[in-house]
């Protein structure tokens, strides 16, 4: 990597192993979904509400990736980015449940474990778990995320 990082560009990371981070809530319109898979998952049950009701989810559904990529943006990138030095990976990303248009999507981000890099002493390995409920509790969604982030 570059042997000349400016590490001031990063903030340090004090989180421990089981910490959680409450990422709020959200639903996603017609339009939105729509809007989502012109640009990302261009699939009819995701495109046309007509389409939609005749495909096996028998309804309009979000993208698998578009609960994950808002929370992760609008969210996730806000509270932990200033942190991040770069992502190592996503693991067991599951798609558990559809989520349907106007159906509340609730996030939650917890920390399965840290370790110190044993290349670089500058920075910690963060394996953060990602699970999306709905508003039964029902989890729709999960997913592992690796990332490297400056070291307290």
């Amino acid at each position: 990597m570059n042997n000349s990082t400016d590490w001031s560009l990063y903030e340090q990371f004090d989180g421990k192993s089981g910490d959680v981070i409450d990422l709020g809530e959200k639903s996603f319109s017609e339009q939105e979904i729509i809007d989502y898979a012109r640009l990302n998952d261009p699939l009819p049950f995701h495109l046309s509400v007509e389409d939609a009701k005749r495909s096996f989810f028998g309804k309009l559904v979000c993208s698998g990736g578009q609960a994950f990529n808002f929370f992760y943006v609008n969210r996730w990138i806000p509270i932990m980015g200033s942190t991040i030095v770069g992502g190592l990976g996503i693991n067991n990303w599951s798609f558990i449940e559809p989520t349907g248009a106007d159906e509340r999507i609730y996030a939650k981000v917890f920390c399965k474990n840290i370790r110190h890099s044993k290349s670089n002493p500058r920075l910690s390995i963060a394996v953060w778990l990602f699970e999306f409920h709905n508003n039964s509790g029902t989890l729709v969604q999960s997913l592992e995320i690796k990332i490297l982030h400056k070291r307290k």
